[in-house]
């Protein structure tokens, strides 16, 4: 046999493909995906009410998520892939809530920030990434609360969104607000777009930062994409810019013919 033989492989992936993909339960959410146990201590709950919330940060908008629902409009499951100090997913609850919309949340992050962050928040007294959480819990878990409906992820976006697709798990709506990075935000896009399901919105933050936009337009160039692009919040003369890709379609994919024959089969 020729070693090079593809229809005879050597080796078998520890990992298989999966073989069905399906919009995960909120109970199969929290059972697979744990929340951090810093982020429920007592401890922690007990110092929540001394917190003093930061200056208002850019987040989502209405805006946006009204381009999100024109190009799909039954929310599922929405993730959030960076929640910061939790403004963002504040902002969709209040957007679900204004438009009647039910539908689980989930928010990933680290918690621990990155390398542009203020070095200030390091003085914080339970230190960086207990900053964060505190946040977090601050705006999640208190008079501000978003009860069962919104489920926090303590994980990086990246290994987050590899163990969502091998367990073959969708979302209808993901929102990316991680990693500014280039390479970072690139790999977020090709992850997080095998994890959308057929007729899902994959959109994200700061299209204004060239390295994001630069993640964005070769993304969506290279797999014949369009996309929009919206206006964020505004914080003094400063707007955020998002961007919305056009609804998936595997059947008009151009990249990828393992999964294009399969979307097509």
């Amino acid at each position: 046999m020729n070693r090079f033989d593809l229809d005879h492989p050597m080796y078998v992936h520890l990992i298989a493909e999966p073989t069905s993909f399906g919009v995960p339960s909120a109970s199969v959410l929290r059972k697979t995906f744990p929340a951090s146990a810093d982020l429920y201590k007592s401890s922690a709950l007990e110092v929540i009410e001394t917190v003093e919330y930061p200056a208002a940060v850019w987040s989502i908008s209405d805006e946006t998520l009204d381009a999100m629902r024109r190009e799909s409009p039954h929310f599922r499951l929405l993730i959030e892939v960076g929640t910061f100090v939790g403004q963002g997913v504040l902002a969709i609850s209040r957007y679900f809530a204004a438009n009647k919309i039910e539908c689980p949340i989930v928010t990933v992050d680290t918690y621990a920030g990155t390398m542009l962050i203020d070095v200030g928040m390091h003085e914080n007294k339970l230190g960086f990434i207990r900053y964060f959480d505190r946040h977090v819990l601050g705006t999640m878990f208190t008079k501000q609360g978003l009860g069962d409906t919104t489920h926090p992820v303590h994980a990086n976006g990246r290994d987050f969104l590899r163990k969502f697709y091998y367990l073959g798990m969708k979302a209808s709506h993901i929102y990316l607000d991680a990693s500014h990075e280039y390479l970072d935000t690139y790999e977020e896009l090709k992850l997080a777009w095998e994890c959308i399901e057929e007729g899902g919105v994959l959109c994200g933050d700061d299209y204004n930062w060239p390295t994001v936009k630069a993640a964005v337009d070769r993304f969506c160039f290279e797999r014949r994409l369009l996309y929009t692009v919206t206006r964020g919040s505004t914080h003094g003369d400063i707007t955020a810019l998002q961007w919305v890709i056009a609804a998936k379609n595997s059947g008009f994919r151009h990249d990828d013919h393992f999964h294009e024959k399969k979307a097509i089969a």
